[in-house]
């Protein structure tokens, strides 16, 4: 489970989005396994990767990914705590970004497969695959604050989102019932995650 320095600068530089995408495909493929000559990427992907991750070669792109799926694999089989995840990557030297960023992944992903494998060892975890991951969210808010006018034909708030994923981009306009609405649906799940 040890990473090479090279390693290790590899996946600093690559950032909070980028190393939550990678180990989110590790992480699927742990909860799902292929079949065991398969490759994580395509070649395609893999070919695009050399530019993403900044380096100059597969063979380095291969040693990076297979180093990270090591890792999370380790993780998995010891029923790791964010603890041990903290203090191994502190060991590997990370910096305080990345130790954070991988210590959130490892608590949002890793735990979520440690409880569906507690309930059944047997079943491999469900993760959708049709669902594009939330890259960015831009939006903004428009509403008239004053107006001569006094009668009530003036324009409604709304919010407009841009939402950025894997799939492109996904434009939303919500007046502001349905803002009020998805404010209390996302508390009201928030509530059920906090007390399961």
């Amino acid at each position: 489970m040890d990473f090479s320095s090279e390693v290790v600068a590899v996946l600093t530089a690559l950032g909070r989005k980028k190393l939550a995408l990678l180990s989110k495909r590790i992480f699927n493929r742990i909860a799902a396994p292929l079949a065991v000559d398969s490759r994580l990427f395509s070649e395609e992907e893999r070919a695009k990767l050399v530019a993403s991750f900044g380096v100059s070669s597969l063979e380095e792109v291969d040693r990076v990914v297979n180093s990270l799926d090591s890792f999370w694999q380790k993780a998995v089989a010891e029923r790791a705590t964010e603890q041990d995840i903290l203090t191994r990557l502190r060991s590997l030297d990370f910096n305080t970004e990345t130790r954070t960023t991988m210590t959130q992944i490892w608590s949002e992903l890793g735990a979520v497969l440690l409880d569906q494998e507690a309930v059944s060892p047997k079943k491999p975890v469900a993760v959708p695959t049709n669902v594009p991951d939330l890259l960015d969210v831009d939006y903004s808010v428009g509403i008239v604050v004053a107006s001569k006018n006094t009668d009530e034909s003036l324009p409604k708030p709304v919010m407009l989102m841009d939402l950025l994923t894997t799939h492109g981009h996904l434009n939303a306009e919500l007046d502001f019932n349905q803002l009020a609405a998805l404010h209390y649906a996302l508390r009201d799940a928030q509530v059920h995650l906090d007390s399961s």
